[in-house]
């Protein structure tokens, strides 16, 4: 039996493949993906790798694959990191419990139908969730994460609580 191979800590200046094997959220959010470059340059001193289809949405399998085996065939990447929808989902939901309990405007009102805003696009989002009813699926989501019902009359935007 092979035993597991234990690597080497990164470094700063350490070269990692960034790749979304099972999702296109890189593609549809490419914002928070971008952000996520960021912090590993800035907080880790990392230089990532894309590879083409991490921010392609509707890439085939067979695409992806190629990109996930070219990360590891690759010797300069010290490690390849995946971008996956889960990611999103889960900071979609710590995004607004975070806003919800400090009370700063946020767009969880949005996601749950109860008011529009033009540039807010929870449609991608709520792809994830129930196709009879995506919002309250969401609602439940993020609910589920508390466990308790968080307070409608605490949502807020521009500085004015909804009611």
């Amino acid at each position: 039996m092979k035993k597991f191979v234990e690597l080497p800590k990164l470094q700063p200046g350490d070269q990692v493949a960034v790749v979304s094997p099972s999702g296109d959220a890189a593609g549809r959010f490419p914002w928070v993906y971008e952000l996520g470059l960021e912090r590993l340059e800035k907080d880790f001193g990392l230089k990532s790798k894309e590879f083409p289809t991490t921010r392609q949405i509707g890439a085939s399998h067979e695409e992806k694959a190629k990109d996930l085996m070219d990360a590891f065939a690759d010797p300069d990447n010290k490690a390849v990191l995946a971008t996956t929808d889960e990611q999103l989902l889960e900071l979609s939901r710590y995004i607004h419990n975070q806003a919800i309990k400090l009370n700063q405007p946020c767009s969880y009102p949005e996601y749950l139908g109860k008011r529009k805003t033009e540039w807010v696009k929870p449609q991608e989002v709520l792809e994830f969730f129930s196709k009879k009813n995506p919002n309250l699926s969401y609602q439940s989501f993020i609910e589920k994460s508390e466990n308790k019902k968080l307070p409608e009359s605490n949502l807020t935007i521009d500085g004015e609580t909804e009611h």
